[in-house]
């Protein structure tokens, strides 16, 4: 059975003149879905020269033609990218030296939350925001300063948002958010 990779490309900057853009390889993906990255030196294409003889990547090159686009492609393995990209028991290399596995991202995320303990009433105390009353208070303006401080602390969950905004609100706005919120939740 012949082997695929998932390689990411980006039409980006050269390092030499900011003029000139030139096709990087962000990441390189295998079939277990293990995802490794190039060092900086190694991710131009230009570099990768069983590569950019394939008509693949032939035609990731037409697709990329402006600066900052990106392409996701698998390709099946010629016999000359898997002496250039696998040693002699399978594992992911590039000029002789092996590639820098990445975690995942949920992996990440998810130990990041566990760390951050969540606690929606400590958070909200920081929120430098005063409550919404409905009588006084400009709801639009007032929505687009909760809009920040949810970015300020990096809460970026619709949930967590409409948790955290039933803090702010007063008793005649909190009775209509518990009746919207159950609405949502079902």
């Amino acid at each position: 059975m012949a082997q695929k990779l998932q390689f990411a490309f980006k039409l980006e900057a050269s390092q030499t003149d900011n003029k000139t853009c030139v096709i990087a390889i962000t990441s390189i993906t295998t079939e277990d879905d293990k995802k490794y990255t190039l060092s900086e030196t190694d991710k131009y294409a230009s570099r990768h020269i069983a590569l950019t003889k394939t008509e693949t990547y032939k035609r990731v090159r037409k697709s990329l033609n402006q600066r900052g686009q990106e392409r996701t492609i698998w390709m099946t393995c010629t016999e000359e990218m898997i002496q250039a990209y696998f040693d002699e028991d399978n594992n992911l290399m590039f000029n002789d030296l092996y590639l820098k596995e990445e975690k995942k991202q949920t992996d990440i995320v998810e130990s990041t939350q566990k760390k951050k303990g969540l606690n929606l009433k400590n958070i909200s105390e920081r929120f430098m925001i005063e409550k919404f009353v409905c009588k006084f208070s400009n709801a639009k303006q007032w929505i687009e300063i909760f809009e920040n401080e949810c970015k300020r602390f990096e809460i970026e969950e619709d949930t967590t948002k409409i948790e955290i905004l039933r803090l702010f609100l007063d008793k005649t706005c909190a009775d209509w958010h518990s009746a919207t919120f159950e609405d949502f939740k079902n």
